[in-house]
């Protein structure tokens, strides 16, 4: 998922692993770096359907850490991942600051989930 446009853009993860990303956020419009440096607020759910209830949420310090003026990192912890037991969800990444009311997506897709086929116990 590198240097992707703010939009729709799918996530396939494994079951019971942890999912790692860095996204290069880019304006569709002008080709720059799409800053999120001053967002005060970055929220990631992960719903079953657009009805439903959060199944996972993330939030800054939470999962989602800015790392550059453009770049944002996703953590979903392993303890996470083990409790997807669909094959698709829908998320979304909103941000949001200060000086408004009104947060914007940065992306929103789909996620496709591979379940863990062997387990090993100790």
């Amino acid at each position: 998922m590198e240097n992707i446009r703010p939009g729709v853009s799918n996530i396939d993860l494994i079951q019971g692993e942890d999912y790692i990303e860095t996204i290069t956020l880019i304006d569709q419009l002008t080709g720059d770096p799409f800053d999120i440096s001053t967002a005060d607020k970055i929220v990631l759910e992960i719903k079953e359907d657009l009805r439903s209830k959060s199944v996972i949420k993330l939030t800054l310090g939470n999962g989602l850490t800015i790392i550059g003026t453009n770049e944002l990192k996703l953590l979903i912890h392993n303890s996470l991942t083990l409790k997807l037991s669909r094959q698709k969800y829908l998320y979304d990444i909103l941000f949001g600051l200060e000086t408004s009311t009104n947060p914007q997506y940065l992306i929103k897709g789909q996620i496709n989930v591979i379940n863990s086929i062997s387990r090993i116990t100790p």
